[in-house]
């Protein structure tokens, strides 16, 4: 059920965000790691491609917190880009899905679930934006809220070219911590009672 699941994106190089924020790896880390513990406690399946970064932060830590079930989309081999650098991270799922290529895997973050959060920007988590945009244009997907977190972000927003085409889904919170909240009232939205 897409409602029961909750998809994660952003940069797997935290070394470049940390240049973009002007912060240090080990914090941009930790707050990744928060996030996955966020989640875990909200007892929703997650969602995330195999790979390192911020998504291995996020993922790492919502199965040390208990996280219900990791589900990590790997592509299947013969891709035109490789998967042996994401094959190890993998190892911790409980669940491998393999669409047909890292195309397909990105679209899937964020069309199968209702609810994505993103932990960072980078060129492939643009592209994954650009998906949220078309499936918002042309009808596609289940995603109904797309959970920007500000304290990531350079500038503390997505960037301009995005910000009309995601009104629809798009939600900020300023920092980690604040993801808490936002959940909580994506959960009774969820359950059908009013906010």
């Amino acid at each position: 059920m897409a409602c029961n699941m909750v998809g994660v994106i952003g940069p797997t190089d935290i070394s470049q965000l940390a240049q973009f924020l002007g912060r240090s790896q080990e914090i941009l880390g930790e707050r990744g790691a928060l996030v996955g513990q966020i989640l875990a406690e909200t007892g929703k399946e997650l969602l995330v491609t195999a790979d390192g970064g911020m998504l291995q932060a996020v993922a790492e830590s919502y199965k040390d917190h208990g996280g219900e079930k990791l589900v990590m989309l790997l592509p299947l081999p013969g891709d035109l880009w490789s998967i042996e650098h994401a094959e190890p991270y993998a190892v911790i799922a409980d669940e491998v899905r393999r669409p047909a290529d890292w195309i397909r895997a990105n679209l899937e973050v964020v069309s199968t679930p209702e609810l994505c959060v993103c932990v960072g920007l980078s060129a492939g988590t643009m592209a994954e934006l650009s998906y949220i945009r078309w499936n918002i244009e042309l009808g596609g997907g289940n995603l109904q809220t797309l959970i920007a977190i500000r304290e990531l972000l350079r500038g503390g927003e997505v960037p301009p070219e995005y910000k009309s085409a995601l009104a629809p889904v798009l939600r900020y919170t300023q920092a980690v911590e604040g993801l808490r909240e936002v959940l909580k009232e994506y959960q009774l939205s969820c359950a059908g009672m009013p906010l």
